[in-house]
């Protein structure tokens, strides 16, 4: 019996663990500094961090990218995934890069820059979990701005690349 307690406990963890975390960004999400499970910190590059699911509306980026603040956007908790649901516009301010970073995987609608350079940096498998990718479901166009997409081969490894801290691996995984 205590066998059969144990087991249904360490499944039901195990349950719990498993699931994925996602940071949506798209034009219905919460606005401010900060919501629910997520926080922003920093101030170039500004850092909207989600450490459970959370939603973030896309014009809080597009503030901070308009205004020429580079952004990092990263749900890297054990599973965690950003989705990008309604497009990203950079539309006047000077360069700016943006960093959307997932311990799993990243997928992003249209992200785009009429204004100035965007650098864009679609970092997915971060901790090296061997789970990630990157789904691209609409156009980028970065006018100019350099765009990097891959993983980490060790967890959070990184690596510079046109003075940009990309990932330092592939972006492994199917999921």
């Amino acid at each position: 019996m205590y066998f059969n307690k144990l087991f249904v406990a360490l499944l039901v963890l195990v349950s719990v663990t498993a699931k994925a975390q996602t940071l949506t960004l798209n034009s219905s999400g919460e606005t401010g500094a900060s919501g629910t499970n997520w926080s922003s910190s920093g101030s170039n590059p500004v850092v909207i961090t989600a450490t459970g699911n959370a939603n973030v509306n896309t014009s809080v980026i597009e503030s901070y990218l308009n205004s020429g603040i580079s952004v990092t956007v990263q749900c890297i908790v054990s599973n965690g995934e950003v989705a990008v649901g309604s497009p990203i516009q950079k539309t006047v301010g000077g360069d700016a890069t943006l960093t959307i970073r997932a311990d799993k995987r990243v997928t992003t609608g249209g992200i785009s820059s009429t204004f100035s350079k965007l650098n864009l940096i679609l970092w997915s498998d971060y901790n090296n979990s061997n789970v990630g990718g990157v789904g691209i479901t609409s156009a980028i166009n970065t006018n100019g701005g350099h765009f990097w997409a891959g993983g980490s081969s060790t967890s959070g490894g990184s690596y510079t690349w046109n003075g940009l801290t990309v990932g330092n691996g592939p972006s492994v995984g199917s999921s």
